[in-house]
This record gives C-alpha cells, structure tokens and sequence, in this order.
C-alpha cells in the first residue's frame, strides 16, 4: 500500500480518538449531574425543585418523555457512573506500520468485515478495544466509520500474538525478527546494541553462543575468601580476556602481577608466589540473561551474519493459515525426531568444544 493509503489510516485513527476524547468529557459530565432512576435505571437530571422526582415527567406533570414512572427522591438515587473508560495508545508512526507491519501474518484471526476468506489477516490488524472479539483488516480500516461504533477506538496490532515463543521451531524455518511489547530482539551472541528488529532469516543449525566476557575477577586470599580485584586492574584483566589474551601483567600497590587465564592463576612475580583466580559468579540478572541465552535460536539473516535470539522475538514467515497449521505439525514432527533447531548443541564436536572452555575452572 503507499504512503497515502498509511496517510489516511493515521487520520482515522486521530478522529477516533478524538471522538472517543468528546464522549468521556460527556461521561465525565453526566457522572456530575445526573443519576439514575432506582427502578428502571434510566438516567435523569435535576434542574430544579424539590428532592422528588417522577421518572419520565417533571415531577408535578408535563414534559413527558420515556419513563417507567417510578417515583423517587433525588438524593437517594444512585449516582450516574461514566461508561468510557480512558485506554492509553501506543504511540506508532506510519514507518512503524509499514516496516514492523510488512510480513506479519494473525493466522489465526479473520476480519470481522470481510472474512479474509479464512486465511488470517496479514499486515497491520485492527483490535477494537471496546468489542470483546472484532479485529479488521488494513483494506476494510478505512470503511470502519460507516461499520462500527464511531466512539470505539482501536488498536494497531504490527506482530502477531500467537505465542510462537512456545513452539520449537523446525531448521530451515524462514523467519523475521521481531519486537514483544518496548522489548526489541537483540543479539545474545554478539553486540546487543545491534539493530536486529525486521531483518529476515533462516533458522539455522549452530553452536551455543560463547558468554560474554566476564565483568569482575577476583583472587583467593586468605581462608579461602575471594576478593575483588581493584577497577584499574580487573579493566586490564577484563580487556585482555576480551581480546583473546591468555596472559596479562598487572600492577597492585606497586607489586606486579602475572596472571595466566588459561589456568586461572596469579604470580607474584618479585616472590614467586602464587594465588588462584576465577571470574566473579554472576548476579540473578546475568543468569537470567544466561538462561534465555541458552535457549535462543540461530538467525542466518539475509542481510549476512549470524544472530543468537530469544524464541519470543523469532517470528515464522507465513503466507496462508494452512502454512501456519502445516508449520505446527512439522514442529511437533520435529521434536519427537530430536531435529530440533538446538540438536546441534548435542553433537560430539560441540559438546567437546564446551568441556574444553570450562576445563580450568576444574583444573585448580
């Protein structure tokens, strides 16, 4: 669709949260002054006069309109509750729409206006937030103000909310990359700042991402307590770690220092003496970023390069419902032959590779 098309559905979207604005106001104002009647619930003002109040008539005749006739006392009758209740709105602009919305396909929902002949809707969805179950596609959006409520507004679904994240995706399986809630897909193999939203791949066969540098390292002292190293050292120790080094010198108070990361020890190099070193162990949020790292998918992207993502941001590439049924099956298929897109963690050569990282931890 062009940009005009995108254009007119940011305008209708402003009218009706512009109209959805004028109808709390009157809510707001009908919560002040109104109430309702005891026996039929019908709403009614006050003008003036005394307490008592006749439902459909002034209370001594006349002015007659729909009532059930009841008559009441002003003071005693429940008060008007407003019926609009105000929903705050993401804030999406017409580059959202068209980049985060191109591929996405709601497989499982069809439109509540033209049916979308059972096969989801694909690209931007609109949810009615007042409906318990109306959903629009983006070529039936514009016609919504001769079709439904002009006072509800609607939301701009761009992913699909099919829990995917649930599903062990097949190898082979072409998918896009793609942002749960403010949380974006970042890379947990590499940079995190890297930019990785919309960009398309294939779930590939992989090794386990390697963890990042650690971020404190410490030495055993005395009784076998653990130290931190001081912030100008452990930044030396951290960058040759970072860099592939396995040995680095240090200086401490004026002492230098060999430490060997290959064994995890530390020399006095003027005595000889020696300590044992280790990485600090991680706090609950870096174990629980290792945790979600371990379970994420290999990404080939088409833009070239490999990325490490968790399962919620890994959405499948789809063109029909029928695909997205046929993609369930070939996943549970799948699981029970072990092909699974993490079997390559299993395979000798890998496992290997894992059992020498983690050798010298053991060694001391």
């Amino acid at each position: 669709r062009s940009s005009a098309a995108y254009d007119e559905q940011a305008r209708a979207l402003r009218e009706g949260i512009d109209r959805h604005q004028q109808l709390e106001a009157d809510e707001d104002w009908k919560a002040k002054h109104c109430r309702n009647c005891p026996s039929c619930g019908k709403t009614v003002q006050k003008l003036s006069g005394c307490d008592s109040l006749t439902c459909g008539t002034d209370a001594h005749g006349g002015n007659t309109q729909p009532g059930c006739g009841n008559t009441f006392s002003w003071s005693e009758a429940p008060r008007y509750r407003a019926r609009v209740e105000t929903r705050e709105l993401p804030s999406i602009t017409t580059e959202e729409v068209r980049c985060r919305g191109r591929d996405t396909l709601h497989a499982f929902v069809d439109c509540s206006v033209c049916g979308t002949s059972g096969r989801g809707i694909r690209g931007p969805r609109f949810r009615c937030l007042h409906c318990q179950s109306f959903d629009v596609c983006s070529d039936c959006e514009p016609r919504l103000g001769e079709l439904h409520e002009r006072d509800h507004v609607f939301a701009i679904m761009l992913e699909s909310d099919f829990d995917w994240g649930s599903t062990r995706l097949p190898l082979g399986t072409r998918v896009r990359l793609v942002r749960r809630g403010d949380a974006v897909p970042l890379d947990f193999g590499g940079p995190t700042q890297k930019r990785l939203e919309s960009l398309c791949g294939v779930v590939s066969r992989r090794k386990r991402p390697r963890s990042e540098t650690p971020r404190q390292y410490q030495f055993q002292g005395g009784h076998g307590r653990w130290y931190n190293y001081s912030d100008e050292a452990n930044a030396v120790i951290v960058a040759a770690a970072h860099d592939g080094h396995t040995h680095v010198n240090i200086l401490i108070n004026g002492t230098r220092y060999a430490v060997d990361l290959a064994r995890m020890r530390q020399t006095n190099l003027a005595t000889r003496g020696g300590r044992i070193v280790r990485a600090a162990p991680p706090d609950a949020e870096s174990r629980a970023a290792q945790e979600v790292a371990a379970k994420c998918y290999s990404v080939t992207l088409d833009v070239g390069g490999v990325v490490f993502v968790a399962p919620a941001h890994v959405e499948p590439i789809l063109a029909s419902r029928s695909d997205a049924e046929d993609l369930m099956k070939r996943a549970m298929a799948a699981e029970n032959a072990g092909d699974m897109a993490d079997a390559s963690e299993h395979e000798n050569g890998h496992l290997e590779e894992e059992e020498e990282e983690s050798a010298p931890s053991s060694e001391e």
